[in-house]
């Protein structure tokens, strides 16, 4: 019983020691999407730093937070 015992644990850690080493990440693309990352831009007004999806933009390329900033901006 001590030799099959030992047999079966043997086996399995050859199984485990060949096992592939260059798996994809679990979850697969979906997983690998979630890892991208956006560039993080402060307001040119009050410095909040946000998404660049979610700023707005002058005709200089100034990133504001809201459309109040964006125009507080402006009247300095």
């Amino acid at each position: 019983m001590k030799l099959l015992l030992l047999a079966g644990l043997i086996v399995f850690v050859v199984m485990w020691l060949q096992r592939p080493k260059d798996r994809p990440l679990p979850g697969g693309p979906a997983r690998q999407l979630r890892l991208t990352t956006e560039p993080m831009l402060p307001c040119a007004q009050c410095g909040v730093h946000a998404p660049s999806s979610e700023m707005l933009h002058d005709a200089a390329g100034r990133a504001y937070c809201c459309e109040e900033h964006r125009s507080l901006y402006a009247a300095r």
